[in-house]
């Protein structure tokens, strides 16, 4: 795997600079995965468990998003060039809960019982939102 690029990642104050990256299979691939490191370089784990990861493809048109139940940590993160907009079933690029920039990531704590989020992007635009998962 190469590393595709670094994104910054606003944490708590306890964690030491934080950053995501994105690991590609190859230089040819679409898909990059997110690796949150600390500021030492080692994977960021905090006790977490096992890192989980997958890309969900977004466009015009919303997608749902469902972390998994029981999850100790839940990480997004934009690995696309274009904002993705997160809200509820009806989220648009005009009305939505939050927007996640290029290379931002959130970190949605841990997830005790199953829920969905919706994401989008703006008119003729497309992205890819990375989400890491403890276990």
């Amino acid at each position: 795997m190469s590393i595709d690029s670094v994104t910054k990642k606003v944490y708590a104050s306890r964690d030491a600079a934080p950053a995501v990256l994105h690991a590609k299979r190859s230089a040819e691939s679409e898909d990059a995965y997110p690796i949150v490191v600390d500021a030492d370089g080692g994977l960021l784990t905090s006790g977490k468990g096992v890192l989980t990861s997958r890309v969900v493809a977004v466009s015009t048109t919303a997608v749902e998003v469902t972390p998994t139940a029981g999850t100790k940590q839940v990480i997004i993160s934009n690995i696309g060039d274009k904002p993705i907009y997160i809200g509820g079933s009806t989220v648009t690029s005009a009305a939505y809960a939050f927007a996640v920039y290029p290379r931002q990531a959130f970190d949605l704590g841990s997830i005790k019982s199953s829920f969905s989020f919706y994401a989008i992007c703006a008119s003729g635009d497309s992205g890819s939102l990375g989400i890491g998962e403890y276990a």
